[in-house]
Protein backbone atom coordinates (compact mmCIF):
# COMPACT_ATOMS: atom_id res chain seq x y z
CA UNK A 1 0.00 0.00 0.00
CA UNK A 2 2.58 2.84 0.87
CA UNK A 3 5.11 2.17 -2.24
CA UNK A 4 1.80 2.41 -4.12
CA UNK A 5 0.78 5.69 -2.82
CA UNK A 6 4.32 7.05 -2.94
CA UNK A 7 4.28 5.88 -6.83
CA UNK A 8 0.86 8.39 -6.74
CA UNK A 9 2.77 11.22 -4.88
CA UNK A 10 5.72 11.28 -7.29
CA UNK A 11 3.91 11.11 -9.93
CA UNK A 12 1.82 13.87 -9.29
CA UNK A 13 4.10 15.72 -7.69
CA UNK A 14 1.84 16.25 -4.36
CA UNK A 15 4.28 16.59 -1.79
CA UNK A 16 7.34 18.12 -1.40
CA UNK A 17 10.10 18.13 1.70
CA UNK A 18 9.15 19.89 5.20
CA UNK A 19 5.50 21.00 4.04
CA UNK A 20 2.34 21.43 6.69
CA UNK A 21 -0.69 18.93 5.15
CA UNK A 22 -3.56 19.55 6.46
CA UNK A 23 -5.65 15.99 6.56
CA UNK A 24 -9.42 15.90 5.87
CA UNK A 25 -10.70 13.02 8.17
CA UNK A 26 -14.28 12.13 8.38
CA UNK A 27 -13.87 8.75 10.19
CA UNK A 28 -14.46 6.85 7.42
CA UNK A 29 -12.41 4.57 6.35
CA UNK A 30 -10.57 6.19 3.09
CA UNK A 31 -9.91 8.98 5.66
CA UNK A 32 -8.31 7.00 8.27
CA UNK A 33 -6.27 5.25 5.96
CA UNK A 34 -5.14 8.65 4.67
CA UNK A 35 -4.03 9.83 8.61
CA UNK A 36 -2.23 6.43 8.71
CA UNK A 37 -0.40 6.53 5.50
CA UNK A 38 0.32 10.36 5.84
CA UNK A 39 1.89 9.43 9.15
CA UNK A 40 4.07 6.93 7.45
CA UNK A 41 5.47 8.95 5.07
CA UNK A 42 6.33 12.04 7.92
CA UNK A 43 9.32 10.95 8.37
CA UNK A 44 10.38 10.50 4.53
CA UNK A 45 8.98 14.06 3.92
CA UNK A 46 9.54 16.10 7.21
CA UNK A 47 5.66 16.64 6.75
CA UNK A 48 4.39 18.58 9.75
CA UNK A 49 0.38 17.24 9.72
CA UNK A 50 -3.09 18.55 11.32
CA UNK A 51 -6.31 17.06 10.84
CA UNK A 52 -9.43 18.50 10.50
CA UNK A 53 -12.98 16.99 10.49
CA UNK A 54 -16.00 18.89 9.32
CA UNK A 55 -19.47 18.23 11.03
CA UNK A 56 -22.32 18.95 8.89
CA UNK A 57 -24.91 18.54 12.10
CA UNK A 58 -26.95 16.40 9.21
CA UNK A 59 -26.74 12.85 11.37
CA UNK A 60 -27.89 11.76 14.83
CA UNK A 61 -24.05 10.16 14.97
CA UNK A 62 -22.92 13.70 13.73
CA UNK A 63 -21.05 14.43 17.18
CA UNK A 64 -19.85 10.95 17.90
CA UNK A 65 -17.80 11.02 14.45
CA UNK A 66 -16.41 14.10 15.38
CA UNK A 67 -15.33 12.66 18.96
CA UNK A 68 -13.82 9.80 17.42
CA UNK A 69 -11.70 11.64 15.26
CA UNK A 70 -10.25 14.19 17.75
CA UNK A 71 -9.55 10.73 19.70
CA UNK A 72 -7.41 9.15 16.40
CA UNK A 73 -5.63 12.12 16.15
CA UNK A 74 -5.00 12.25 19.71
CA UNK A 75 -3.85 9.17 19.92
CA UNK A 76 -1.52 9.51 16.82
CA UNK A 77 0.21 12.84 18.10
CA UNK A 78 -1.29 14.84 15.63
CA UNK A 79 -3.64 18.29 16.66
CA UNK A 80 -6.63 18.29 15.63
CA UNK A 81 -9.37 20.89 14.36
CA UNK A 82 -13.58 20.06 14.52
CA UNK A 83 -15.41 22.45 12.31
CA UNK A 84 -19.14 22.77 13.64
CA UNK A 85 -21.25 23.91 10.16
CA UNK A 86 -24.30 26.01 11.42
CA UNK A 87 -26.19 26.90 8.85
CA UNK A 88 -29.26 25.14 6.79
CA UNK A 89 -28.81 24.94 2.58
CA UNK A 90 -29.99 27.81 0.95
CA UNK A 91 -33.38 26.79 -0.63
CA UNK A 92 -33.22 24.49 -4.10
CA UNK A 93 -29.89 23.16 -2.92
CA UNK A 94 -29.23 19.61 -2.92
CA UNK A 95 -27.62 18.55 0.27
CA UNK A 96 -25.10 17.21 -1.79
CA UNK A 97 -24.05 20.07 -3.27
CA UNK A 98 -24.22 22.25 -0.18
CA UNK A 99 -22.28 19.73 1.90
CA UNK A 100 -19.40 19.84 -0.46
CA UNK A 101 -19.51 23.68 -0.45
CA UNK A 102 -19.26 24.21 3.07
CA UNK A 103 -17.02 21.79 3.80
CA UNK A 104 -14.65 23.17 1.01
CA UNK A 105 -14.99 26.51 2.03
CA UNK A 106 -13.99 25.12 6.35
CA UNK A 107 -11.27 23.10 4.68
CA UNK A 108 -10.07 26.13 3.14
CA UNK A 109 -10.13 28.07 5.99
CA UNK A 110 -8.59 26.19 8.48
CA UNK A 111 -5.75 25.71 5.92
CA UNK A 112 -5.55 29.46 6.29
CA UNK A 113 -5.30 29.31 10.11
CA UNK A 114 -2.82 26.22 10.52
CA UNK A 115 -0.47 27.50 7.38
CA UNK A 116 -0.97 24.13 5.94
CA UNK A 117 0.80 24.23 2.19
CA UNK A 118 -1.72 21.05 0.99
CA UNK A 119 -5.02 19.57 1.92
CA UNK A 120 -4.96 16.29 1.80
CA UNK A 121 -8.57 14.18 0.86
CA UNK A 122 -9.34 10.90 0.85
CA UNK A 123 -10.95 9.88 -2.86
CA UNK A 124 -9.80 6.48 -4.20
CA UNK A 125 -10.21 4.75 -7.39
CA UNK A 126 -13.60 3.68 -6.67
CA UNK A 127 -14.22 7.17 -5.95
CA UNK A 128 -12.92 8.37 -9.31
CA UNK A 129 -14.97 5.27 -11.00
CA UNK A 130 -18.30 6.68 -9.87
CA UNK A 131 -17.24 9.84 -10.55
CA UNK A 132 -16.88 9.19 -14.36
CA UNK A 133 -19.97 7.20 -14.40
CA UNK A 134 -21.99 9.90 -12.96
CA UNK A 135 -20.65 12.57 -15.54
CA UNK A 136 -20.90 10.13 -18.23
CA UNK A 137 -24.72 9.93 -17.25
CA UNK A 138 -25.33 13.42 -17.44
CA UNK A 139 -23.18 13.64 -20.95
CA UNK A 140 -20.19 15.74 -20.12
CA UNK A 141 -17.22 16.23 -22.56
CA UNK A 142 -13.85 15.52 -22.04
CA UNK A 143 -12.94 17.85 -19.28
CA UNK A 144 -15.80 16.28 -17.22
CA UNK A 145 -15.31 12.57 -17.65
CA UNK A 146 -11.40 13.49 -16.57
CA UNK A 147 -13.32 13.12 -13.20
CA UNK A 148 -11.51 13.72 -10.15
CA UNK A 149 -8.24 15.43 -10.12
CA UNK A 150 -5.04 13.97 -8.36
CA UNK A 151 -4.31 17.80 -7.91
CA UNK A 152 -6.19 20.74 -7.75
CA UNK A 153 -4.71 24.37 -6.05
CA UNK A 154 -3.90 23.31 -2.49
CA UNK A 155 -5.68 20.01 -2.66
CA UNK A 156 -3.88 16.41 -3.17
CA UNK A 157 -5.74 12.65 -3.03
CA UNK A 158 -3.07 10.07 -2.26
CA UNK A 159 -5.55 7.15 -2.52
CA UNK A 160 -6.92 8.30 -6.20
CA UNK A 161 -5.46 5.50 -7.61
CA UNK A 162 -5.84 2.94 -4.85
CA UNK A 163 -9.12 0.44 -4.62
CA UNK A 164 -11.64 0.90 -1.88
CA UNK A 165 -11.47 -3.27 -0.78
CA UNK A 166 -7.19 -2.16 -0.27
CA UNK A 167 -7.69 0.31 1.63
CA UNK A 168 -10.27 -2.21 3.96
CA UNK A 169 -7.39 -4.51 3.47
CA UNK A 170 -4.61 -2.28 4.77
CA UNK A 171 -6.45 -0.87 7.64
CA UNK A 172 -7.64 -4.38 8.53
CA UNK A 173 -3.94 -5.50 8.72
CA UNK A 174 -2.77 -2.28 11.25
CA UNK A 175 -5.76 -3.53 13.39
CA UNK A 176 -7.38 0.52 12.92
CA UNK A 177 -11.07 1.52 13.80
CA UNK A 178 -13.19 3.76 11.67
CA UNK A 179 -17.01 4.69 11.57
CA UNK A 180 -19.63 4.08 9.18
CA UNK A 181 -21.44 6.98 7.50
CA UNK A 182 -24.90 5.16 7.30
CA UNK A 183 -25.87 7.85 4.79
CA UNK A 184 -23.83 5.98 2.65
CA UNK A 185 -26.72 3.36 2.14
CA UNK A 186 -29.11 6.32 1.03
CA UNK A 187 -30.49 5.42 -1.99
CA UNK A 188 -31.85 8.69 -2.18
CA UNK A 189 -28.10 10.31 -3.06
CA UNK A 190 -27.18 9.11 -7.06
CA UNK A 191 -23.59 7.86 -6.11
CA UNK A 192 -25.45 5.46 -3.68
CA UNK A 193 -27.73 4.36 -6.01
CA UNK A 194 -24.59 3.80 -9.17
CA UNK A 195 -22.38 2.26 -6.09
CA UNK A 196 -24.98 -0.48 -5.07
CA UNK A 197 -27.22 -0.83 -8.49
CA UNK A 198 -25.79 0.14 -11.48
CA UNK A 199 -21.97 -0.86 -11.06
CA UNK A 200 -23.04 -4.16 -9.64
CA UNK A 201 -25.32 -4.88 -12.93
CA UNK A 202 -22.15 -3.62 -15.71
CA UNK A 203 -20.09 -5.63 -13.35
CA UNK A 204 -22.02 -8.78 -15.36
CA UNK A 205 -20.74 -7.05 -18.50
CA UNK A 206 -16.74 -6.16 -18.07
CA UNK A 207 -16.25 -7.62 -14.38
CA UNK A 208 -13.38 -5.05 -14.50
CA UNK A 209 -15.47 -1.90 -15.44
CA UNK A 210 -14.31 -0.37 -12.35
CA UNK A 211 -10.66 -0.43 -13.78
CA UNK A 212 -11.91 0.42 -16.82
CA UNK A 213 -13.70 3.33 -15.94
CA UNK A 214 -10.45 4.84 -14.46
CA UNK A 215 -8.75 4.28 -17.40
CA UNK A 216 -11.39 6.40 -19.31
CA UNK A 217 -10.91 9.43 -16.48
CA UNK A 218 -7.31 9.09 -17.12
CA UNK A 219 -7.53 9.31 -21.65
CA UNK A 220 -9.97 11.77 -21.03
CA UNK A 221 -7.80 14.17 -18.44
CA UNK A 222 -4.58 13.84 -21.13
CA UNK A 223 -7.03 14.53 -24.15
CA UNK A 224 -8.29 17.69 -22.06
CA UNK A 225 -4.41 18.61 -20.82
CA UNK A 226 -3.27 18.41 -24.95
CA UNK A 227 -6.21 20.48 -26.03
CA UNK A 228 -5.54 23.22 -23.03
CA UNK A 229 -2.44 23.81 -24.13
CA UNK A 230 -3.40 24.02 -27.83
CA UNK A 231 -6.06 26.83 -26.70
CA UNK A 232 -3.42 28.73 -24.77
CA UNK A 233 -1.27 28.32 -27.46
CA UNK A 234 -3.73 30.44 -30.26
CA UNK A 235 -5.63 32.56 -27.18
CA UNK A 236 -5.06 36.24 -28.52
CA UNK A 237 -5.91 39.10 -26.19
CA UNK A 238 -4.76 41.97 -25.53
CA UNK A 239 -2.93 43.82 -22.82
CA UNK A 240 -5.56 44.48 -20.81
CA UNK A 241 -7.18 41.11 -21.11
CA UNK A 242 -10.68 41.71 -21.93
CA UNK A 243 -10.77 41.92 -25.54
CA UNK A 244 -10.02 38.95 -27.79
CA UNK A 245 -8.31 38.87 -31.09
CA UNK A 246 -9.87 35.95 -33.22
CA UNK A 247 -6.88 36.06 -36.23
CA UNK A 248 -5.36 33.02 -34.68
CA UNK A 249 -8.63 31.30 -33.45
CA UNK A 250 -11.28 31.34 -36.75
CA UNK A 251 -9.01 28.61 -38.49
CA UNK A 252 -8.91 26.08 -35.63
CA UNK A 253 -10.80 22.74 -34.83
CA UNK A 254 -14.08 23.65 -32.83
CA UNK A 255 -12.68 22.20 -30.03
CA UNK A 256 -9.87 24.38 -29.77
CA UNK A 257 -11.53 27.10 -29.88
CA UNK A 258 -13.68 26.63 -27.88
CA UNK A 259 -11.22 25.69 -25.29
CA UNK A 260 -9.57 29.08 -25.83
CA UNK A 261 -12.69 30.88 -25.44
CA UNK A 262 -13.16 28.79 -22.05
CA UNK A 263 -9.91 29.83 -20.75
CA UNK A 264 -10.60 33.58 -21.77
CA UNK A 265 -13.98 33.77 -20.05
CA UNK A 266 -13.33 32.21 -17.49
CA UNK A 267 -10.33 33.90 -16.33
CA UNK A 268 -11.93 37.23 -16.72
CA UNK A 269 -15.07 36.07 -14.67
CA UNK A 270 -13.75 33.62 -12.16
CA UNK A 271 -16.85 31.88 -13.03
CA UNK A 272 -17.03 28.15 -14.70
CA UNK A 273 -18.94 27.93 -18.17
CA UNK A 274 -21.72 25.71 -19.01
CA UNK A 275 -21.41 23.53 -22.51
CA UNK A 276 -24.33 26.34 -23.78
CA UNK A 277 -22.37 29.21 -23.26
CA UNK A 278 -19.54 27.75 -25.04
CA UNK A 279 -21.78 26.13 -28.30
CA UNK A 280 -23.28 30.36 -28.55
CA UNK A 281 -19.70 31.68 -27.98
CA UNK A 282 -18.58 29.32 -30.47
CA UNK A 283 -21.29 30.52 -32.93
CA UNK A 284 -20.58 33.95 -32.26
CA UNK A 285 -16.80 33.34 -33.53
CA UNK A 286 -18.06 31.59 -36.74
CA UNK A 287 -21.19 33.78 -37.43
CA UNK A 288 -18.32 36.60 -38.79
CA UNK A 289 -20.61 39.26 -37.89
CA UNK A 290 -20.24 42.06 -36.03
CA UNK A 291 -23.14 43.16 -33.09
CA UNK A 292 -23.97 40.06 -31.67
CA UNK A 293 -23.45 38.86 -28.46
CA UNK A 294 -23.40 36.27 -25.74
CA UNK A 295 -24.71 36.40 -22.42
CA UNK A 296 -22.78 34.43 -19.43
CA UNK A 297 -23.32 33.84 -15.80
CA UNK A 298 -23.56 36.14 -13.57
CA UNK A 299 -24.27 39.07 -15.85
CA UNK A 300 -21.07 39.00 -18.10
CA UNK A 301 -21.02 39.50 -21.94
CA UNK A 302 -18.86 38.73 -24.91
CA UNK A 303 -19.67 41.12 -27.84
CA UNK A 304 -18.53 40.77 -31.64
CA UNK A 305 -16.88 44.04 -32.61
CA UNK A 306 -15.21 43.13 -35.93
CA UNK A 307 -12.51 40.84 -35.82
CA UNK A 308 -12.66 40.98 -31.91
CA UNK A 309 -14.85 40.10 -28.75
CA UNK A 310 -14.64 42.05 -26.30
CA UNK A 311 -15.76 41.19 -22.54
CA UNK A 312 -17.89 43.23 -20.13
CA UNK A 313 -18.89 43.01 -16.39
CA UNK A 314 -22.11 44.47 -16.16
CA UNK A 315 -24.93 42.93 -14.64
CA UNK A 316 -27.98 42.38 -16.82
CA UNK A 317 -31.10 44.06 -15.68
CA UNK A 318 -34.51 43.69 -16.90
CA UNK A 319 -35.07 47.10 -17.47
CA UNK A 320 -35.12 47.82 -21.38
CA UNK A 321 -38.46 49.15 -21.52
CA UNK A 322 -38.03 51.23 -18.75
CA UNK A 323 -37.11 54.76 -19.35
CA UNK A 324 -32.84 55.88 -19.23
CA UNK A 325 -32.42 57.36 -16.13
CA UNK A 326 -34.61 54.66 -14.27
CA UNK A 327 -33.70 53.91 -10.70
CA UNK A 328 -35.59 51.74 -8.58
CA UNK A 329 -36.30 52.30 -5.06
CA UNK A 330 -34.09 50.91 -2.28
CA UNK A 331 -34.79 47.62 -1.30
CA UNK A 332 -34.02 45.86 2.52
CA UNK A 333 -31.20 43.45 1.61
CA UNK A 334 -32.16 40.35 3.55
CA UNK A 335 -29.94 38.81 6.00
CA UNK A 336 -29.64 36.25 6.24
CA UNK A 337 -32.06 35.11 3.07
CA UNK A 338 -31.83 36.33 -0.86
CA UNK A 339 -33.06 39.65 -2.40
CA UNK A 340 -33.82 40.04 -5.59
CA UNK A 341 -33.87 43.66 -6.82
CA UNK A 342 -37.16 44.22 -8.88
CA UNK A 343 -36.89 44.54 -12.53
CA UNK A 344 -33.48 42.78 -12.15
CA UNK A 345 -32.15 39.51 -13.08
CA UNK A 346 -29.85 39.34 -10.43
CA UNK A 347 -30.07 37.88 -6.83
CA UNK A 348 -28.14 38.19 -4.06
CA UNK A 349 -27.54 35.90 -1.44
CA UNK A 350 -26.26 36.94 1.75
CA UNK A 351 -25.35 35.06 5.09
CA UNK A 352 -23.60 35.52 8.47
CA UNK A 353 -20.30 33.64 8.93
CA UNK A 354 -17.94 33.22 12.05
CA UNK A 355 -14.52 34.71 11.70
CA UNK A 356 -12.91 31.31 11.97
CA UNK A 357 -14.58 29.04 9.28
CA UNK A 358 -14.85 31.93 6.58
CA UNK A 359 -13.46 31.53 3.32
CA UNK A 360 -13.09 35.14 1.84
CA UNK A 361 -14.08 35.78 -1.58
CA UNK A 362 -11.98 36.17 -4.72
CA UNK A 363 -14.07 37.69 -7.75
CA UNK A 364 -15.95 41.41 -8.31
CA UNK A 365 -19.43 38.82 -7.99
CA UNK A 366 -19.08 38.38 -3.82
CA UNK A 367 -17.76 40.40 -1.44
CA UNK A 368 -17.14 40.05 2.84
CA UNK A 369 -17.38 42.94 5.29
CA UNK A 370 -16.82 42.20 9.41
CA UNK A 371 -20.40 41.86 10.04
CA UNK A 372 -20.40 43.80 13.68
CA UNK A 373 -18.57 46.91 12.55
CA UNK A 374 -20.62 47.54 9.38
CA UNK A 375 -23.70 50.25 9.61
CA UNK A 376 -27.23 49.34 9.09
CA UNK A 377 -29.64 49.18 7.60
CA UNK A 378 -28.65 47.60 4.53
CA UNK A 379 -30.24 48.09 1.17
CA UNK A 380 -29.63 47.54 -2.32
CA UNK A 381 -30.69 49.27 -5.52
CA UNK A 382 -29.71 51.00 -8.76
CA UNK A 383 -27.61 53.95 -8.98
CA UNK A 384 -28.77 57.40 -8.59
CA UNK A 385 -27.30 60.87 -9.64
CA UNK A 386 -24.41 62.10 -7.90
CA UNK A 387 -23.82 58.84 -5.95
CA UNK A 388 -19.94 58.18 -4.63
CA UNK A 389 -18.33 55.14 -3.30
CA UNK A 390 -14.62 54.97 -1.28
CA UNK A 391 -13.16 52.01 -2.89
CA UNK A 392 -11.48 49.60 -0.65
CA UNK A 393 -7.87 50.51 -0.97
CA UNK A 394 -8.17 53.98 -2.06
CA UNK A 395 -8.12 57.57 -0.80
CA UNK A 396 -11.06 60.00 -0.62
CA UNK A 397 -14.10 59.34 -2.75
CA UNK A 398 -14.81 58.20 -6.52
CA UNK A 399 -18.24 59.06 -8.84
CA UNK A 400 -20.00 56.34 -9.66
CA UNK A 401 -19.78 57.94 -13.35
CA UNK A 402 -15.76 57.73 -12.84
CA UNK A 403 -15.77 54.61 -11.76
CA UNK A 404 -17.80 53.21 -14.78
CA UNK A 405 -16.20 54.69 -17.16
CA UNK A 406 -12.39 53.51 -15.64
CA UNK A 407 -14.52 50.29 -16.10
CA UNK A 408 -15.31 50.85 -19.80
CA UNK A 409 -18.56 49.71 -18.61
CA UNK A 410 -21.39 51.20 -21.47
CA UNK A 411 -23.26 54.05 -20.89
CA UNK A 412 -26.32 52.57 -21.55
CA UNK A 413 -25.78 49.72 -18.97
CA UNK A 414 -24.50 52.35 -16.06
CA UNK A 415 -28.51 52.60 -14.46
CA UNK A 416 -28.25 48.61 -14.56
CA UNK A 417 -25.97 47.85 -11.92
CA UNK A 418 -27.43 47.41 -8.63
CA UNK A 419 -25.47 48.81 -5.67
CA UNK A 420 -25.66 47.65 -1.86
CA UNK A 421 -25.99 50.42 0.70
CA UNK A 422 -25.12 50.37 4.71
CA UNK A 423 -27.28 53.42 6.34
CA UNK A 424 -26.76 55.10 2.76
CA UNK A 425 -23.28 54.79 2.26
CA UNK A 426 -22.40 52.45 -1.56
CA UNK A 427 -20.61 49.87 0.05
CA UNK A 428 -20.70 47.24 -3.05
CA UNK A 429 -20.82 48.55 -6.63
CA UNK A 430 -22.08 44.85 -7.63
CA UNK A 431 -19.87 43.09 -10.02
CA UNK A 432 -17.27 46.20 -9.64
CA UNK A 433 -16.02 47.43 -6.61
CA UNK A 434 -15.78 46.73 -3.11
CA UNK A 435 -16.51 49.52 -0.80
CA UNK A 436 -14.03 50.78 2.32
CA UNK A 437 -16.06 49.95 5.06
CA UNK A 438 -16.04 47.29 7.57
CA UNK A 439 -13.07 45.42 6.40
CA UNK A 440 -12.19 41.85 7.62
CA UNK A 441 -9.32 41.78 10.30
CA UNK A 442 -7.88 39.49 12.22
CA UNK A 443 -10.19 39.82 15.25
CA UNK A 444 -13.10 39.83 12.71
CA UNK A 445 -15.69 37.73 14.67
CA UNK A 446 -18.32 37.30 12.33
CA UNK A 447 -18.48 38.11 8.60
CA UNK A 448 -20.86 38.74 6.24
CA UNK A 449 -20.60 37.49 2.44
CA UNK A 450 -23.03 38.38 -0.02
CA UNK A 451 -22.85 36.60 -3.31
CA UNK A 452 -24.64 38.24 -6.50
CA UNK A 453 -25.78 35.30 -8.99
CA UNK A 454 -27.92 35.58 -11.99
CA UNK A 455 -31.65 34.10 -12.23
CA UNK A 456 -31.73 30.95 -13.90
CA UNK A 457 -34.00 30.81 -17.02
CA UNK A 458 -34.56 34.55 -16.91
CA UNK A 459 -32.40 35.91 -19.58
CA UNK A 460 -28.80 35.28 -18.03
CA UNK A 461 -27.39 32.80 -20.75
CA UNK A 462 -28.02 32.12 -24.44
CA UNK A 463 -27.73 34.31 -27.27
CA UNK A 464 -28.95 37.51 -26.82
Amino acid sequence: MLPRVTRTIRRFQMLARGERVLAAVSGGPDSVALLHLLLALRPAYALALHVVHVNHNLRAEAREDARFVSGLAAAVGVPSTVVEVNEAPHPGDSVEAWARRVRYRALHGVARDVRADRIALGHTADDQAETVLMRLLQGAGPRGLAGIPPVRGPFIRPLIEVRREAVLSFLKGLGAHWVEDRSNEDLRYLRNRLRQSLLRDLRCYNPAVHSALVRVGQYCGEAWEALALLGEAVKETSAEGERFHLGGVVSQPVAVVKEALRQWVEGLSGRPLREAHLEALSRLVRSGQSGGAVRLPAGGMVEREGSDLVFSREIFLRVASEPRGFTASAMPLQVPGQTELPGSYVVVDARVCSGETVTLPRDAWSVAFDWEALDHPLEIRFRRPGDHLRPFGFDGTKSLKKLFIEARVPQNDRDRIPVVTARGEIVWVVGHRRGASAPIRDGSRQILLLEARGVEGRGTEGER
